[in-house]
């Protein structure tokens, strides 16, 4: 029976990750309640909330405390035994997590190991990060000097502050964002930033029980608003699996990307140069599906199938269009170009009666949109799931 294994790429360094690996109160925010003590032999329950595969509690010994390296436990599930090894290796961008399970007494079913491995992706590549951001955000220190821009590194998630000679690191993407303009104010008049701040929380907080109250049981509202333990409701940062590489604008924007094309063979920069790979206009028309995977504060994570059921491999264009003043970011699967609310994708060419895929962020929109694109189309033709 196969092991699983699963790497996650997170825009935060490691030892904040640890932090989230073994604190019972982190721990709870995005896996499950736990009584871990962080010593070698130590016993311990872990209760996942809202996870498939996981029956009932877990009973756990802890074998291994390689702070902030390596971490190695016993679980046991039913009749199943599984040692459970997470590994944390510095990138330039944060830093890589390794999440490694073998069974050493029965085996799963097959249905089952399946479904652990479709829960660890959910968890580390939405919840995870969703708490990170949180705990990056927790950790902004308000009160204390700025530095000047693009002072330090932390790791690869954005500038750092000092007090008392700590270096404390802010977290990317929006939070970064809204804590830089408000550090900029706060050189100039810090009080009034705080006064600001108070006032502007409590607008969003009756903002949001109003819009709650006025939504009533509508399905789309719903679906956007967090599942029960499921951790802060805060962006979170597309993790690339395992080989993936994360796109970013590879072109500047062109003036074509602004509407659909109006055929199957036309390029959103009117030269084939700039396709990722080879393939031939397709003979018999693409199909496109659009899947919201997660929703968050200032945006949402997307995703877009493009079958092919011709019998030659096809080249595809998708255009997106956003309903507000979002960003395309973390996108994975295909090149893209950004030209106001239209977001032009590009990828490799879909196989003869197969698929291709790509995800994307999409942040800085306003808390109160829809959560999903105003319009998609694939070489000129309007994609389903809208």
């Amino acid at each position: 029976m196969a092991d699983i294994r699963v790497d996650v790429d997170l825009s935060h360094p490691a030892t904040r990750v640890w932090r989230a690996l073994t604190e019972p109160r982190l721990l709870g925010q995005w896996f499950g309640e736990t009584d871990m003590v962080p010593r070698i032999g130590s016993q311990f329950q872990l209760r996942p909330t809202d996870m498939p595969g996981f029956n009932g509690p877990v009973a756990a010994r802890l074998l291994e405390y390689g702070e902030p390296r390596r971490l190695s436990m016993e679980w046991r599930l039913d009749r199943v035994q599984t040692l459970v090894v997470y590994e944390l290796e510095p990138t330039d961008a944060g830093s890589r997590l390794t999440l490694h399970q073998s069974c050493f007494v029965n085996q799963w079913y097959d249905e089952h190991r399946e479904q652990l491995e479709e829960t660890y992706e959910h968890v580390l590549t939405g919840r995870l990060p969703a708490v990170l951001d949180w705990l990056a955000f927790s950790e902004v220190d308000l009160a204390g000097p700025a530095e000047p821009a693009g002072a330090g590194d932390a790791g690869g998630v954005g500038p750092v502050t000092r007090r008392g000679g700590a270096r404390r690191a802010l977290p990317s993407g929006p939070l970064a964002t809204l804590a830089g303009k408000g550090r900029a104010v706060l050189a100039g008049n810090r009080r009034a930033v705080l006064a600001g701040g108070a006032v502007a929380v409590a607008l969003l907080a009756a903002g949001l029980v109003a819009v709650v109250a006025l939504s009533g049981g509508d399905d789309a509202d719903r679906s956007a608003r967090p599942a029960p333990g499921s951790g802060p409701y805060l962006p979170a940062p597309l993790a690339s699996g395992p080989g993936e590489v994360t796109a970013t604008p590879t072109r500047p924007p062109l003036a074509a990307s602004a509407a659909p094309t109006a055929s199957p063979s036309a390029s959103p920069s009117g030269s084939s140069s700039a396709r990722p790979t080879a393939g031939v206009p397709a003979a018999v028309p693409l199909q496109a599906e659009f899947n919201r995977l997660s929703t968050a504060a200032f945006g949402y994570r997307g995703e877009v199938t493009v079958e092919n059921p011709g019998d030659t491999a096809a080249r595809w264009t998708v255009t997106i269009t956003l309903t507000d003043s979002g960003t395309v970011g973390g996108v994975t699967g295909a090149e893209y170009t950004q030209e106001g609310r239209t977001v032009t994708f590009t990828g490799a060419a879909a196989p003869p009666g197969g698929s291709a895929r790509f995800r994307f962020d999409v942040t800085g929109e306003s808390v109160f949109g829809p959560k999903r694109p105003a319009g998609c189309t694939i070489d000129g033709r309007p994609c389903s799931g809208l």
